[in-house]
């Protein structure tokens, strides 16, 4: 074998190759179950919204905003806004920034200005009128983990899924 780093390569030996072919169908395997895992994601996430969609229309058909169980879970119908600035309306917008002693925001992040806009939403005032305000209807559920800890001893208990929203 040559001291020179740079001498040309060798080639694999059989022993070699045979690792390499096995390693390689190691990968292509894994690659198969990643996109297995992120299609059965896919599928929990459309799932899921749809059960939301579900529960949101329960809430609003009953004329309720929130409902407490007796196990401590909570479930809140609540509406979530998405302020969009179209890039047409920027400049218009600097100057609606300036005006409201917002000026050094200008600079910032898009997300940013748009968290000030939520905020301003969400305490009445006002914002322009070239905003376009994008609602969602989601829930916010809170007293998981005892809710959880149920449905899992009844699980054990019956030995079937007793259903339930999870967030």
């Amino acid at each position: 074998m040559s001291d020179d780093i740079f001498a040309p390569e060798q080639g694999l030996g059989p022993q070699q190759k045979t690792l390499l072919r096995a390693t390689v169908e190691e990968v292509l395997t894994l690659d198969l179950e990643l996109a297995d895992l992120k299609r059965q994601e896919q599928r929990a996430r459309d799932e899921r919204k749809a059960k939301i969609n579900t529960a949101v229309q329960l809430l609003t058909d009953a004329g309720t905003k929130t409902v407490r169980f007796e196990d401590g879970l909570t479930v809140t119908r609540r509406t979530l806004k998405f302020p969009s600035v179209a890039a047409e309306f920027w400049p218009k917008f600097k100057l609606w920034l300036q005006r409201n002693k917002y000026w050094g925001l200008a600079k910032i992040h898009a997300k940013t200005l748009q968290s000030l806009l939520k905020e301003r939403l969400e305490r009445g005032q006002k914002i322009p009128d070239y905003v376009k305000v994008f609602e969602e209807d989601s829930l916010t559920i809170s007293g998981k983990g005892q809710a959880l800890a149920g449905m899992a001893g009844k699980e054990e208990e019956g030995g079937q899924d007793q259903g339930g929203v999870q967030s």
